[in-house]
This record gives structure tokens, sequence and C-alpha cells, in this order.
């Protein structure tokens, strides 16, 4: 009797629990059926499709659970499974709640109501400006621009949340104020992909300090002066192994240090990258490469592929390369450079180049060396300006003096051999009247 006693009170045991946690989940369920509804209302689409499926799991758990009720180990572990849905469920909802208001608050904060431009060694803020509309950027405008507005910048915004940080320094330079600074290679103009590049500005005016300047790129970093060396100060701007991202147009600035003043630019120096085009163009000559002095002299540059521009370089040589478009003409395409007339300056060694209009500063591989002889004058070949530090090729020897003493000594034999013939003359002539 008491065995059946305390079955029929485990079992009213169970009946409870079950019923206590059917009543858990129906309570629960209705609560997150509210919660769904709230955050329908506040969240994006897939937020609420995460819920319907939660939802779903847990009904699809509930209708599982009634149908094998009368299963006590099974029931157990289903309202476990339940439990712990209902538990994740729950951290999932708070979680999201909590990244929204996160996210509302981030760009609340982000509501800036004025803008202030700060300039180096101002008191007061330099300008002030208020955003147009919302939004975080305000522009401040410089219409002309003088020595007044040369200086280091930075800006700060005020929002609800109080007054941010300082933006990193920005330097606004002026330039043309003073005479302008050389800019030099010492490779020449067109340097071959994977070599290394030193540029190098220099002036007689005492600067401080120069500038690189590359056009529509970079600005390279600052550098000191070096020793000034007769009467010149310089700076070398090593720009490492060349790519085809270091073709382009150069200048560089002069200045000094307790100043945002800067000289005016250098003439313009174009940095060209040979060997980045597969195209290997062909040089020729007419009348021949040994011309006298004074002659009409054609060179002509020549390939079979597409290309817009020829470009003709003479070895050694400080000019920048000569460009000429080219013409399509039997299948090929070409340009002709003419040279008239020759003189003893035009002879040395030369190569073309080939180009395309789409990336001017990049090269082809160059033409086989073409060396022009000039014949004529007292020297054929007079050497190149070369650049600092570059290395001359051979040089013609200079026998000026030689040829000034070998003239000097001719000159004295004739004029002995002259007074001997003359006095073995004169000394016939009296011969007959003595005998």
């Amino acid at each position: 009797m008491i065995s059946i006693i305390s079955i029929i009170i485990n079992i009213t045991i169970i009946i409870i629990t079950i019923t206590t946690n059917i009543i858990t989940i129906t309570i629960t369920i209705i609560t997150m059926i509210i919660t769904v509804i709230s955050i329908i209302i506040t969240v994006t689409t897939i937020i609420v499709n995460k819920a319907i499926y939660i939802i779903t799991t847990i009904l699809f758990i509930t209708i599982t659970m009634i149908i094998i009720n009368n299963i006590t180990l099974t029931i157990i572990i289903i309202l476990t499974i339940i439990n712990t849905t209902i538990i994740i469920a729950l951290i999932i909802f708070i979680t999201i709640t909590f990244t929204f208001t996160i996210t509302i608050t981030i760009i609340a904060a982000m509501e800036v109501k004025e803008f202030c431009l700060d300039k180096e060694r101002s008191p007061e803020p330099w300008e002030r400006k208020s955003p147009g509309k919302p939004g975080d950027k305000a522009k401040f405008r410089v219409a002309h621009m003088t020595q007044h507005y040369a200086g280091v910048y930075s800006c700060h915004y005020h929002s609800p949340a109080g007054w941010s940080e300082r933006s990193d320094p920005l330097e606004l330079l002026v330039s043309g104020e003073s005479g302008k600074p050389s800019l030099l290679t010492q490779q020449g103009p067109i340097v071959a992909s994977g070599q290394s590049l030193t540029l190098q500005c220099r002036s007689d005016v005492g600067y401080d300090r120069f500038v690189l300047s590359k056009e529509g790129g970079w600005d390279l970093p600052q550098s000191l002066v070096l020793q000034p060396h007769a009467g010149l100060c310089q700076a070398h701007f090593p720009l490492d192994t060349v790519s085809s991202s270091h073709g382009g147009q150069y200048r560089c600035y002069g200045g000094y240090n307790l100043s945002s003043e800067w000289s005016a630019p250098s003439d313009p120096l174009d940095i060209l990258i040979g060997g980045k085009l597969p195209d290997r163009p062909s040089l020729s000559v007419q009348p021949g490469p040994r011309v006298a002095s004074g002659e009409n002299v054609t060179l002509l540059c020549q390939s079979q592929s597409p290309t817009d521009t020829f470009l003709l370089s003479k070895e050694g040589a400080a000019d920048p390369p000569l460009h000429l478009r080219s013409k399509h003409r039997a299948q090929q395409y070409q340009a002709e450079f003419s040279m008239s007339p020759m003189t003893s300056t035009n002879g040395g060694t030369y190569r073309c180049y080939s180009s395309h209009s789409t990336s001017p500063y990049l090269l082809s591989l160059p033409s086989e060396p073409l060396e022009l002889l000039v014949s004529g004058d007292p020297v054929n070949i007079t050497p190149s300006v070369q650049t600092p530090n570059s290395t001359s090729g051979p040089q013609v020897p200079d026998y000026t003096v030689e040829n000034h003493i070998a003239m000097g000594l001719s000159g004295l034999i004739l004029v002995v051999l002259g007074v001997l013939v003359f006095q073995a003359w004169y000394s016939e002539r009296r011969s007959p009247g003595v005998n």
C-alpha cells in the first residue's frame, strides 16, 4: 500500500513538474512573441527571419513534447533542450538589442555642430564653420593664396559628446617668392627598370632644405642641405630601385628652416623608364654613319608594333631626348629625326625608344646603338656635358700644343733651308767676276 502511495506521489510530482514547465514555457513563448513583435518594428528583415526561425523551432519542440509526453525520460530531455534554447534565444535577443542601441548612440555622437580650423602660432581658431547640412565634413577655402596663409594647420570639431581631438598637422607651403633651384639626375633622363636613381637639387641661394615633388603624385620627404660646395647648396634624393611608378615629371623647391615660404619650382625634369614595353625599335641613318661636317643627316627610327611617339637619345647627353610623333608607312611605324648642318657636337652614340600616349613616361626597350662620326673638324667628337658624378667615356686626346710645336719647327727648318739656298746662289753669282 505504501509503495502505491509512493508511486502516486512521484507521478503527481512529475505531473506538477511538467505542468510547471509547460506554464513557464507558455509564459516564455508569450514574452518572446511580444519581444519579436517589438524587434520586427525596430530591426532589419534578417533579424526578423532569425526570430521567426527560433519561434518555429520552439513550437516544433513543444508539439513533439506533447506527442511523447508519456515518456518521462524523453520529456526531461526535451525540457532541457527547451530551456537551453530559451536561454540561447534570450542571449541572442539581448545582444541584438544592445548592438542596435550602441549603433544609434555612435551615429548620434557623430553629429557635428561646428568645425574649427587652427593655425600654428595663432592664439584663436583660424576659422570656424558649421556644416551646411547633416554630415561630418566642412570645406575651408582660400580664394587667393599668399604668404599670409602659409603655415601648419589642424582641425577639430564640436559634437554633443564634446570637442574632438585635433587632426594630424598639414603644412601649407607658398612657392615662388625666391630664386628657383636646379634639378639634375646623375643617371640621365632615361633609366632602365631595376636600376637605382638619385635626383639632385641644388642652388646658389643659401637654402636650409629642399623638397622634391612629383606631378600628379606624392611629395617626397624633405631633405636637409648637404655641406655647401663651391658656393652651391645641394641635397640628394635617392629613389632606390626604379619601377614604373617612378616615371613622371619632377620639380624641387628650396626653403628655410624657420619659414613656410618656398622658392619658385625648378624647371621640370622628366624621368623616363626604359624597358617597360616589349617593343624594340630599329635605328638607321642616311646617308651613313660617317659624315662630313656641314652635311645633312636623317636618323630613322622604325617599329612594326603600333606606337604613338618615338624618342631619340644621345648617350651621355644631359639634355632630354627628342620626341616625334610616329607615322604609319609601308606596314611600319616610323619617325625621321633630321640633323642639319652636322657639326662635331652631333657626333656620338644614339638610341631610339617608342612609347604610348597613355603612359608617356614608360618606354620600350632601346634600339641597337648607332655611332655617328663627323669628320672635317680638328676634333671629331666633342665630349658631352656630364651630370655630376657621372662617368665620361673615352676622351679624344688634345694635340694642339704638339701641333703648334711641330709647325714652329717646320717653319724654322724652312727658314734655315732658305738661308742656305740664298747663300749658295749669291756665292755662285760672284764667282765669274772674281775669275
